[in-house]
C-alpha cells in the first residue's frame, strides 16, 4: 500500500534534538539500496531481509551494540546556581588595559554629551538635565568641527590589539558620516513628521523624571528654554530655504499641524503643568513650571 502524500504545507515530522545527535553518533551500516556505490541488499544473508525490511536476528545484533553516550554537560558550560553567564570572577585573562583608541573613543562621548545635552537625559547621566542642544547653523559649525578634530587624534594613534580594530572601524564610520552630513547640508533641511529636532525639543520631556523639587526644576528650566531651541532650528530651516535646500511641503504642513496640538489648549504642556500642581511644590518652582 502506497503511503498517503502529504498534506500541502504540512510540515515534517522531526525527531528531538537529543535522538538525532544519538542517532548520529551511532555506529551503524549506513548502505542503503539505491544510493549511489552502495550494494542492493538482496535476500536474507544481509543485514535486510528479502524485501528491505530488518529481520529478528540483526535487530538482536543491533541491540546489543553499545550505545554511544551523548556529550555531557561540563562545569564550564553550565553556570552555578546563582551565577550568571558573564560573570568574570572565575580565573579568566586579566582585565583589558584602555588603549589609545578607548581614549578617543571616551573624549568623543564626553564631547557629545557637552555639544548634545539631551544625552545626559537619555543615558542617565547626571549634568544639564535643562539643557538643549544649539539647533541654530552656529552650533551645527561646532558639532563638525569637533568630529573633525577627533577624527585627526584618531588617526594618530594606533591600534593594538582585536578590540582597538572594532572600535576604531566603528569611530571611523560615526565620524566620517557626522562630516559628510554636514558636508551636504542635511542640517538645514532636518524636518519630518517622526524623527527630526521639532520632536526632540518635546520628546525628552517624556525622560525626564519628576519625583522631586530637584527634578521639576530641571523640568523648569527646559522649559524656559524651548523658544530659543526652536529659534535656533528656525535660523537653521532658513538656511535651507536660502540654499533651495528646503524639506518637502507636505513634511511641513503636518509637523506645523504636529505644532498647533501640542501646544494647544489641554495638550501636553498644560497637562505638564497641572501634574507639577499636584506634587506639592514650592510657589515660586511652580510659577516657572507654569509660565
Amino acid at each position: 500500500r502506497a503511503a498517503p502524500l502529504p498534506r500541502r504545507g504540512a510540515r515534517p515530522r522531526r525527531r528531538h534534538h537529543a535522538v538525532r545527535v544519538r542517532e548520529a553518533l551511532q555506529p551503524r551500516d549506513r548502505t542503503r539500496a539505491g544510493r549511489r556505490g552502495a550494494e542492493p541488499r538482496r535476500g536474507p544473508r544481509g543485514p535486510a531481509g528479502a524485501h528491505g525490511r530488518r529481520t529478528p536476528a540483526h535487530r538482536a545484533d543491533r541491540e546489543r551494540e553499545p550505545a554511544v553516550p551523548l556529550p555531557a554537560l561540563t562545569e564550564s558550560t553550565t553556570p552555578r546556581r546563582g551565577r550568571s553567564m558573564t560573570d568574570t570572577t572565575h580565573e579568566g585573562p586579566a582585565a583589558r588595559t584602555p588603549s589609545a583608541v578607548d581614549a578617543v573613543a571616551e573624549e568623543w562621548l564626553e564631547t557629545m554629551l557637552a555639544l548634545q545635552p539631551e544625552w545626559h537625559v537619555s543615558l542617565g547621566r547626571p549634568g544639564r538635565e535643562g539643557e538643549y542642544t544649539d539647533l541654530s547653523p552656529d552650533g551645527h559649525a561646532a558639532f563638525a568641527d569637533a568630529a573633525r578634530a577627533a577624527r585627526r587624534r584618531l588617526d594618530d594613534v594606533p591600534v593594538v590589539d582585536a578590540v582597538d580594530t572594532v572600535t576604531h572601524a566603528e569611530l571611523v564610520r560615526v565620524l566620517d558620516l557626522t562630516l559628510e552630513e554636514h558636508a551636504a547640508g542635511t542640517w538645514r533641511s532636518d524636518l519630518n513628521v517622526i524623527a527630526s529636532p521639532v520632536q526632540g525639543v518635546r520628546d525628552v520631556f517624556d525622560l525626564m523624571p519628576r519625583d522631586g523639587v530637584d527634578d521639576w526644576s530641571h523640568v523648569a528650566t527646559r522649559l524656559s528654554r524651548v523658544p530659543a531651541a526652536l529659534a535656533g532650528y528656525v535660523a537653521s530651516l532658513r538656511e535651507g530655504v536660502r540654499a533651495d535646500d528646503a524639506p518637502a511641503r507636505r513634511q511641513v504642513v503636518e509637523v506645523a499641524e504636529q505644532a498647533h496640538r501640542q501646544a494647544a489648549a489641554g495638550a501636553f504642556f498644560d497637562d505638564l503643568a497641572a501634574s507639577a500642581a499636584g506634587a506639592g511644590l514650592p510657589d515660586a518652582l511652580l510659577a516657572d513650571v507654569r509660565r
